[in-house]
């Protein structure tokens, strides 16, 4: 199949966070199966560009990506040749995917396929949650999506990575068709990660991902500050140097930032190290649709604490590798104490979860499931 997939951002601007490495492995693993893929994207990396041609298209590992400069230098993305670029091209592949919305690139892009009489499928990554409609800009969003957003979606296919998303999207758009699909998560070839011996001494707390209000750390700090017992928390990640400022203070307020330690962004190696190393990942999020770290994580065997806003939330608990929580600061404090001392419980994760994750998230069989929706959107 001859697949195109449209995203304001790509490799290597990281600084946008996990929507970069979803879209990137699943253009990577179809591209691995022998499938033509195509990426159109912007040379956006935050308020600079990437130093990247934009005349030919890039091989970038092994997919072809073809950069276009952008006008807006924010969020907007405004590229027109871009938009040109598929007005032209939209009906010569099989498929189009467009990723993410609110800005001018896959808002138009949708428009430009309906009136070239192309479905596309549509991947929101988050946008379209509760937490992104109800913060920044909410007036807009609301205005927008009652003027022109309902008409667009309503001319795609909804691609949601969690029952969770699948949910949030039908109630923006009643009877929207959509398929049920994970994340693609590249998965460490290691399982020897652990160079620390787990200890009852000090209880070792992680957190990777971006550094953002809808993560939820103030409700952690809160809770973390109510804890009788020894514990470390590092954070991986990187955010907004005032955010960062603003969530340091709070930590010197509740007494607890000599048990925290700013990591600074991690990958590869050194992610799985930190993951593997720690007895406990949390994610107390307002929103994810799917969280890509939470089966990095569980790849390593280190069990998860997520809030019941995460899209995974549903998968951990049903297949026993984790704990759910209440977005409270006394509930994420009561289950903080449980989960210290099940340590035989932690253990029990610890041996199981990497098996697990390697049986359902394997990329070529979740590869091969977009491409069978790809088609029967084709019949």
């Amino acid at each position: 199949m001859n697949i195109l997939h449209i995203v304001p951002s790509y490799k290597p601007a990281y600084i946008y966070g996990g929507t970069i490495t979803a879209v990137a492995g699943l253009c990577e693993s179809q591209a691995s199966l022998g499938h033509h893929i195509m990426v159109y994207t912007t040379t956006a990396n935050g308020a600079n560009e990437l130093d990247i041609p934009t005349q030919q298209a890039q091989l970038v590992d092994g997919v072809k990506v073809l950069y276009f400069k952008r006008l807006t230098k924010d969020h907007t993305h405004f590229s027109p040749t871009l938009l040109a670029t598929l007005w032209k091209t939209v009906n010569k592949v099989d498929a189009v995917h467009i990723h993410s919305w609110w800005n001018f690139v896959t808002m138009p892009a949708v428009f430009i396929c309906w009136w070239r009489g192309v479905q596309p499928f549509f991947s929101p990554h988050g946008m379209l949650s509760t937490y992104s409609l109800e913060n920044r800009n909410t007036g807009l969003k609301s205005l927008f999506h009652k003027t022109v957003g309902q008409f667009l979606l309503r001319k795609t296919t909804l691609h949601a990575t969690s029952q969770q998303e699948a949910n949030e999207g039908k109630q923006l758009i009643p009877n929207w068709k959509y398929i049920l699909a994970s994340n693609i998560v590249e998965l460490p070839l290691r399982k020897d990660y652990q160079t620390i011996p787990s200890t009852a001494a000090l209880f070792r707390l992680v957190f990777l991902s971006r550094i953002h209000p809808k993560k939820g750390l103030e409700l952690l700090f809160e809770a973390l500050a109510q804890l009788d017992f020894p514990f470390l928390f590092q954070i991986a990640g990187k955010g907004e140097d005032s955010y960062e400022a603003t969530l340091k203070n709070l930590a010197q307020e509740l007494n607890i930032a000599h048990a925290i330690e700013w990591v600074g962004w991690l990958d590869g190696d050194e992610k799985y190290e930190l993951l593997a190393n720690a007895d406990l990942f949390v994610l107390p999020s307002y929103n994810e649709n799917f969280a890509m770290v939470v089966v990095e994580a569980l790849a390593v065997g280190t069990p998860v604490l997520l809030s019941d806003r995460v899209g995974l939330c549903d998968y951990v608990a049903e297949q026993h590798l984790g704990w759910i929580c209440k977005l409270d600061t006394l509930a994420i404090a009561h289950q903080l104490r449980i989960i210290q001392q099940e340590q035989e419980q932690r253990q029990r994760i610890q041996q199981l979860a990497p098996i697990q994750i390697y049986k359902d998230f394997s990329s070529e069989a979740i590869a091969k499931l977009y491409l069978e929706k790809y088609a029967l959107n084709l019949i």
